[in-house]
């Protein structure tokens, strides 16, 4: 490829995504990779790319590619691990991971990614442990509150729970997921009136999210606000007709 050539299929990459094109700025991607097939900035960016529209499966090979030829990049590593973390793989996760760690000591995202990994496992004492020690690096990472906040969760923790996606939001308080995480903890301790004003939040921030709507429907069948309910429900079949769980009689 020539280097006017690269170059103006690189802009496009950044077009399209800012654009949010995303099937075209990977296309681009692709086609890059595929001429400069020993480009570890390429194939990072390629694969960073599926990991952030959620395609690990393709993502994975990609990155194994990248860490094969740069197995010094303690960035490759982290991107593998997460990806294998996302298609359930705990021990592939977690020896990327560390394999992070031993190149980058200090790295937050390493220890999260770690952590994660130890998530799978259940092995919620050395996955909350690594949670911490990337909090310790980067006080106010959002995420990792989140991460922490799932480890609660599936410990049976309900309070811990809201405590930490509340944390979350303070920190970011655009991401719905952590108000739907709220949401949930609220409904798990029958207080359904603070789960309902939390589903609020997260539907004001993805009002096309048919989850968050459907699970406020239901809070409000639970409530015995059938008026609201409804309205919600007419709301998500006016979004997509087939969305069947609507239907449920109130």
């Amino acid at each position: 490829m020539q280097r006017d050539e690269f170059a103006d299929r690189l802009l496009r990459v950044i077009k399209e995504k800012n654009a949010k094109k995303f099937r075209a700025a990977q296309l681009h991607l692709e086609e890059l990779v595929k001429r400069n097939k020993s480009d570890t900035d390429l194939l990072l960016a390629l694969g960073g790319f599926l990991n952030q529209q959620e395609d690990y499966e393709e993502a994975i090979p990609v990155l194994a590619k990248a860490v094969q030829l740069a197995p010094d990049c303690a960035y490759a590593h982290e991107q593998l691990s997460f990806a294998y973390y996302r298609r359930n793989m705990s021990d592939p996760s977690i020896k990327e991971a560390k394999a992070a760690l031993a190149l980058k000591e200090n790295d937050p995202d390493a220890h999260k990614v770690l952590a994660l990994g130890y998530l799978l496992k259940n092995d919620f004492r050395t996955a909350d442990r690594e949670f911490n020690e990337a909090l310790k690096l980067e006080p106010d990472y959002a995420v990792v509150y989140g991460d922490l906040a799932l480890s609660a969760w599936l410990q049976g923790h309900a309070l811990a729970v809201i405590q930490l996606y509340e944390k979350a939001a303070s920190l970011d308080p655009t991401k719905a997921s952590y108000f739907w995480g709220v949401a949930e903890a609220y409904e798990h301790l029958n207080r359904v009136d603070e789960a309902i004003a939390a589903y609020k939040r997260a539907k004001d921030l993805a009002p096309d999210d048919m989850g968050i709507r459907q699970n406020l429907g239901a809070a409000y069948c639970n409530s015995g606000r059938s008026e609201e309910a409804v309205g919600e429900f007419q709301e998500l079949l006016a979004l997509d007709p087939d969305w069947n769980m609507a239907l449920v009689p109130l």
